[in-house]
């Protein structure tokens, strides 16, 4: 039921990046779900890169690397982020936005990616408070 949740959830954020807004709706999903989760989500966020980068138009597979790279580093880094989420997210996310940004649109510019994680953080939120409010605040993926 959580698997199928976080696929829409995916496609949603992907299909709403890739028509309406052009802010990256996809990347505070995957930097949450990687987060919450107790386990590596490697293949949730390469398949996550992959559908955002077929309905965006991007290259195929550059997005992918990007959330592979993402979801690492929050792996890797996962005791500080736990302990202390809000301190490291959002300088964590201020400079994963910059560099999506950089990537994906192919600019550098720090005034559309401050406002960028301005509207990403509150998706983080989102997902958090959706996984402590279904009962458990470590996703399964199993």
């Amino acid at each position: 039921m959580r698997m199928t949740l976080i696929i829409i959830l995916i496609i949603l954020t992907s299909l709403i990046e890739s028509t309406i807004v052009p802010f990256p709706l996809t990347l505070p999903v995957v930097l949450a779900l990687s987060i919450v989760s107790e386990r590596q989500l490697f293949l949730l966020a390469f398949l996550s890169g992959i559908i955002s980068d077929l309905l965006t138009g991007n290259s195929l597979g550059l997005t992918s690397v990007y959330f592979l790279i993402i979801s690492l580093l929050i792996f890797l880094y996962r005791k500080k982020f736990r302990s202390q989420a809000f301190l490291y997210l959002l300088p964590f996310t201020f400079i994963s936005v910059l560099i999506y940004n950089f990537l994906v649109y192919m600019e550098l510019d720090i005034l559309f990616s401050f406002f960028s994680t301005i509207i990403s953080v509150p998706f983080i939120i989102i997902v958090f408070i959706f996984w402590e409010k279904t009962g458990s605040s470590k996703l399964k993926v199993a």
